[in-house]
């Protein structure tokens, strides 16, 4: 529907570098006279998820210590020729989203999946229409136990993973609206309790779901500073598929709200809040929040159903970061049989190392959102690694892999020979034989990508003739 709403709030800083223009190289400098800025505060509403909670009153302090508020930075940028000062102009954008969240273990937040999308700004002086800014884990800053946002009570915590549903697509009321951000530290704040598939009489309609959050107060109004909570009425399944018609999927997701009278709902600033029913020794996560159409309308939100992926949160809270210094690009040697990546050894020299893997083809864990970027990881049992590989056309997030370990013992990490030099470069292959290294660079001033080989033997260098490269990444060898 055209009018579908994402439920989070949005801050945009733009910056505007002029350009003269008779400046016509990219590494042209830039006088200061040259550069003008101008920083504009916008809250955009509509076409994105957008909820906050209306209708509802202040919560009690402590009352939800599992609440997280979510803020993001996102950075975009591109230049255009402006007919109107005879000049290029460099704009920089600068988003800062705030989503919510939940604790439901001292180290993982649950959230939505659509808080992590790319921004898209449709500018029609643009020669492409629109440009796009991707969430770069590093620009999260999570803040627990804090009712009062103007205050610095509470815990604050930087993200060292961020896992989106792979099966989630950055579109309008998308599916599979779920994410888990794994943080830098422990939290001492009591946890909420996630529903299972058991629990589902407690939200499955003709119940009362109590939502949290910081967002708007009311359609196109203002973010709340201080927790707020409202109390919605759950709705059958039967009832959101003939409201929402095929964009609702009862198998994972669940609506609530007064169809009746309206009034009572979460809005933008909500996104990845829960949606909370009584149960077990007290509050019971049943959803997420995720999109609605408009604000408090008689149109009931929808809420990612938590029950229906209990399986994959178990299962991604089961990867656990390789323990290495800096972990950087990773990719398999051409055989197939080891992965080849490079970290910052003891001695702070950046050096080589293999793993031995089992057979399979590497699977897609993730969208470029995800995290362990340039990293490693395994599953808690080993027998599973996980890489990650930066997106090197666009520099931001990263496609997220799984291969079987050909072992279960996850020590089984061999140093490679070091380079007898170095310079700049991306994303090393161990050749088949173990006699040279592959790898990429756009270190030659015509911004492409170019392979070349090293011998190991005498670090000689010589470029691969015939080599496919797409994005960055290396797809084939002469």
């Amino acid at each position: 529907m055209s009018t579908t709403q994402r439920r989070f709030g949005y801050i945009l800083g733009i910056t505007v570098l002029a350009l003269a223009a008779s400046v016509v190289s990219p590494a042209a400098s830039v006088a200061a006279d040259d550069i003008d800025e101008i920083l504009v505060e916008v809250d955009l509403d509509g076409g994105n998820p957008t909820p906050d909670i209306v209708g509802g009153t202040e919560a009690t302090p402590g009352e939800y210590p599992f609440a997280v508020d979510i803020e993001l930075a996102i950075y975009a940028s591109y230049s255009r020729w402006s007919p109107i000062f005879d000049r290029f102009e460099t704009y920089s954008i600068n988003v800062f989203r705030k989503c919510a969240g939940s604790l439901f273990d001292d180290e993982w937040v649950l959230t939505a999946a659509h808080c992590f999308n790319s921004v898209e700004i449709d500018d029609s002086s643009y020669p492409y229409g629109t440009f796009r800014g991707s969430v770069h884990v590093d620009d999260l800053e999570l803040h627990v136990g804090r009712h009062d946002l103007t205050t610095g009570a509470g815990e604050t915590f930087s993200a060292s993973a961020v896992f989106v549903h792979p099966d989630y697509t950055d579109e309008t009321s998308a599916p599979y609206d779920i994410a888990l951000v794994r943080l830098d530290g422990s939290s001492a704040y009591s946890p909420v309790e996630l529903a299972t598939t058991a629990n589902a009489g407690l939200y499955s309609g003709g119940t009362t779901a109590t939502a949290i959050g910081w967002g708007h107060t009311s359609q196109g109004g203002s973010s709340s500073d201080v927790l707020m909570e409202v109390a919605i009425p759950t709705l059958s399944d039967a009832t959101c598929s003939f409201i929402h018609g095929s964009d609702f999927i009862p198998s994972i997701e669940l609506c609530a709200g007064d169809i009746y009278n309206g009034g009572e709902d979460t809005c933008q600033g909500d996104s990845g809040g829960p949606i909370l029913v009584p149960g077990g020794s007290g509050w019971l996560q049943a959803g997420v929040t995720s999109w609605g159409i408009g604000c408090a309308t008689i149109v009931p939100g929808v809420y990612t159903e938590v029950a229906a992926f209990r399986d994959w949160i178990d299962e991604t809270m089961s990867i656990t970061p390789f323990v290495a210094a800096e972990p950087v690009a990773a990719e398999f040697d051409p055989t197939g049989s080891h992965l080849v990546y490079w970290v910052d050894n003891e001695s702070g020299e950046r050096a080589p190392y293999s793993i031995p893997i089992g057979g399979g083809t590497p699977v897609a864990l993730g969208t470029p959102t995800q995290a362990y970027q340039d990293g490693v990881a395994f599953t808690s049992d080993g027998s599973t690694l996980v890489y990650g590989v930066v997106d090197a056309y666009t520099g931001t997030g990263m496609d997220i892999f799984t291969v079987p370990v050909a072992g279960p013992d996850s020590s089984r990490v061999t140093l490679v020979e070091d380079l007898p030099w170095g310079d700049d470069r991306y994303d090393w292959m161990l050749s088949p034989n173990d006699s040279e290294i592959f790898y990429r660079t756009d270190f030659e001033g015509d911004m492409q990508w170019h392979l070349y080989r090293v011998s190991l033997a005498d670090g000689t260098r010589s470029p691969v003739s015939g080599a496919m490269i797409a994005y960055g990444d290396v797809t084939g060898f002469d």
